[in-house]
């Protein structure tokens, strides 16, 4: 299984050290990582020779839909610049992608930073492994709040098929400078709206 990570970038390169380190240290290496955003190859790590650089400042889901039209790879992961990954994270839910066919797998969270509460997943978030097929069959992201959630959606209209891994290894980074602290009542309740009046199974 051909693995890609996408790391989009939002100007915070502190941080994305920190995510492409986890990546170096995964027990399955992934075949591809490419960064997108506001940085160059000058990025480019020691310990990451294979990763790629998309310098673009289009919104976040033209940037995703754009790696993912130009890759050969069977299964990709969206790891955010502030985040990170435990090292068996690739490793574990590549092998329950392979033994269930999931189209989707995704296991707890674990916050670090202000915050160090452990989430037990009921639903998928951004970092989900997900195979390419699964995207192929969706129009794809969108360029709005809640990009994931919508995506997701999506996979279910397609009849994707999910799967939980409950155990926390996806490390989520909690701090001040996050959007999703930043967004007003109004652009939830109306981002989720737009969401939910383009998917037929959400309530």
């Amino acid at each position: 299984m051909k693995l890609l990570v996408i790391v989009p970038t939002h100007d915070r390169r502190a941080f994305l050290n920190d995510a492409l380190d986890s990546l170096a240290d995964q027990t399955l290496q992934p075949n591809k990582v490419v960064i997108i955003g506001n940085v160059g190859p000058e990025w480019e790590r020691v310990r990451m020779p294979h990763a790629d650089f998309v310098c673009s400042v289009d919104p976040l889901g033209s940037r995703l839909n754009f790696v993912l039209e130009h890759s050969d790879s069977d299964a990709f992961l969206i790891l955010c610049d502030d985040d990170r990954l435990k090292p068996a994270y690739l490793e574990k839910t590549s092998e329950i992608m392979r033994q269930t066919g999931a189209d989707v797998v995704y296991t707890d969270l674990q916050w670090f930073g202000d915050n160090t509460r452990v989430a037990r997943a009921w639903k998928p978030w951004v970092t989900s492994l997900t195979r390419r097929s699964a995207w192929a069959k969706t129009s794809g992201f969108w360029n709005g709040p809640y990009f994931d959630l919508d995506f997701w959606e999506s996979c279910k209209d397609a009849g994707c098929k999910f799967e939980v891994l409950h155990e926390p290894l996806f490390l989520y980074r909690s701090h001040q400078g996050q959007s999703g602290r930043t967004i007003t009542a109004k652009d939830h309740e109306e981002a989720l709206a737009r969401i939910l009046a383009r998917h037929r199974g959400m309530k």
